[in-house]
């Protein structure tokens, strides 16, 4: 499996970022990681998206990743995180393997179009054959 996180660092999520992280981190121990095995890509957004880690079989990698992403500041851009991840999969992912991104986000998108834009960029991963999650927290 590719599995692709997709994080929200937006200012709204100051109170929920540790339970965010240990969510995410507790999540991946519970898949078997390796080359042939799971692979994780992580991402993180807030007004913007920024790639933490392509799609990798190295646990300390994505461990440091989910960590190391910074404090909560801005506003929200849930499209750019997906179609951030979205885009890891041109380079690297393996064909034939499926494809599931995990949203972790506290709320709507409050920049670049909205909610409408948020719900576009999930059809447009849906329609690669991703398949896409979100989850709540705060």
């Amino acid at each position: 499996m590719e599995l692709l996180l997709v994080l929200d660092r937006s200012g709204s999520m100051r109170h929920s970022m540790q339970t965010l992280l240990s969510f995410a981190q507790d999540l991946v121990r519970d898949f078997e990681i390796g080359e042939g095995l799971t692979r994780v890509g992580v991402v993180q957004f807030n007004g913007d998206a920024q790639v933490l880690l392509s799609l990798s079989s190295s646990e300390a990698a994505i461990d440091s990743a989910i960590g190391g992403g910074g404090p909560s500041s801005g506003m929200t851009s849930i499209s750019d995180g997906i179609e951030h991840a979205v885009g890891l999969l041109g380079a690297g992912a393996r064909p034939g393997v499926p494809v599931t991104m995990l949203v972790l986000t506290d709320g709507v998108q409050t920049v670049d179009g909205g909610d409408r834009a948020a719900i576009a960029a999930a059809v447009s991963a849906k329609a690669r054959g991703v398949q896409l999650f979100a989850v709540g927290f705060g």
